[in-house]
C-alpha cells in the first residue's frame, strides 16, 4: 500500500530492483556456503530469472507494456507477478497499480507535486489547503472560511479566510482589511464606524444614530444617521428626510405640520392651533394639536 504523503516510492527505481537481486543472491550464497559447497554463478543467474512465454527475464524486469507486473521468481518463475497495490505506474499523473493494472489515482488520495497525499492531509506550505479528492485529485483544495488554523504570526492561532490563514486579532482589538485597530478606533474613511470587537472583530461597527461626528461640510460637525455623518441644518431651518425646510414651512400635503427648529430640527412639529386647513370633505377647518379639525357652526 502506498504511504500517504510520500513523494516517491522507494521500490520504484532500478537501484531498488538491483538491491533486491543482490539480497537474494547473498541469501543463496549463504545457503550454499553453509553446506560446504560452492555455488555456480550461472546457476545463481538462472535462479534470479523468470521464463515467461518462452523468454527469459531478470528478476525485477517489468512486463512489456505493463509496469504493474514484474518478474519475481520468489513468487513465480513462469508467470508475471503483480506489483503491490499503490506502486506508482506510468499511466498518467497520480496513477497507481491495483491488482496488476495501472489505474487512476488511488481512492481517497490526491496526486500533488509528484506525490501521493492522503485525504484531508494539509499542505505543508499552506495550512488552509488540503487534499480533497472530491474537489480536485491533482491539486490542493481550499478549506472553508472560518476553519481554525495555525499561522506564523506572533499570535499563532487564526482562521482561514479565502484560503489564507489569518491571525485572530488580539483581545479587545479588531482585524479589518488586513489592519489591526484598537477598541473604538474610528474608521479612517467613515467617522460613523468604529472598531467594536463586542459586535464584530473583523468588520467595522456602525455608531448609533445621533452620535457626534466630524463631517466634511463647512460646519465641520454633524451626527451619525444610519452610519453616515450628516451635517446639522443651517440655523433657523430643519433637515427632515434629507431635505432642508425654512422655519414655518408646512409639510408637503399636511398644513398642520411645519418646520419649527425651536422644537426639533429633524422632525415635523405641529402647526400652531387655528392654522387654516381644509377638511377631508372640502369644508373649512383649523389645525388643533397637529390635526386638521372641521370648524363647528355656532
Amino acid at each position: 500500500m502506498a504511504t500517504f504523503g510520500a513523494k516517491t516510492s522507494p521500490w520504484n527505481t532500478r537501484r531498488a530492483k538491483g538491491m533486491s537481486r543482490l539480497l537474494l543472491l547473498l541469501a543463496l550464497a549463504a545457503v550454499a556456503g553453509g553446506c560446504g559447497g560452492a555455488i555456480d554463478s550461472a546457476i545463481l543467474a538462472q535462479e534470479l530469472t523468470c521464463v515467461i512465454d518462452g523468454k527469459r527475464y531478470a528478476a525485477g524486469d517489468d512486463q512489456p507494456g505493463n509496469d504493474c507486473r514484474q518478474c519475481d521468481p520468489t513468487q513465480s518463475d513462469t508467470s508475471w507477478s503483480n506489483h503491490y497495490d499503490g506502486f506508482q505506474c506510468s499511466g498518467g499523473p497520480g496513477d497507481a497499480c491495483s491488482n496488476g493494472e495501472c489505474t487512476g489515482v488511488l481512492p481517497f488520495t490526491c496526486w500533488i507535486d509528484g506525490g501521493v497525499i492522503g485525504t484531508f492531509q494539509t499542505n505543508p506550505d499552506q495550512p488552509c489547503e488540503v487534499c480533497d479528492p472530491g474537489q480536485n485529485a491533482i491539486a490542493w483544495s481550499t478549506v472553508s472560511d472560518g476553519l481554525l488554523c495555525f499561522s506564523s504570526m506572533p499570535n499563532p492561532f487564526g482562521t482561514c479566510v479565502r484560503g489564507v490563514c489569518t491571525p485572530q486579532p488580539a483581545p479587545g482589538t479588531c482585524e479589518i482589511d488586513g489592519g489591526a485597530f484598537e477598541l473604538l478606533q474610528t474608521n479612517p474613511d467613515d467617522p460613523c464606524e468604529v472598531c467594536d470587537p463586542t459586535q464584530n472583530k473583523t468588520a467595522w461597527s456602525t455608531q448609533p444614530d445621533g452620535w457626534p461626528c466630524t463631517s466634511s461640510t463647512s460646519s465641520g460637525f454633524g451626527s451619525c444617521v444610519l452610519g453616515v455623518c450628516t451635517p446639522p441644518p443651517a440655523p433657523g431651518t430643519c433637515e427632515i428626510d434629507g431635505r432642508e425646510y425654512a422655519a414655518g414651512q408646512a409639510a408637503p400635503g399636511n398644513p398642520c405640520a411645519c418646520c419649527d427648529p425651536l422644537q426639533t430640527a429633524d422632525l415635523w412639529s405641529p402647526a400652531p392651533d387655528e392654522t387654516p386647513c381644509t377638511s377631508p370633505d372640502g369644508g373649512t377647518a383649523s389645525c388643533f394639536s397637529g390635526v386638521c379639525t372641521p370648524d363647528t357652526t355656532p
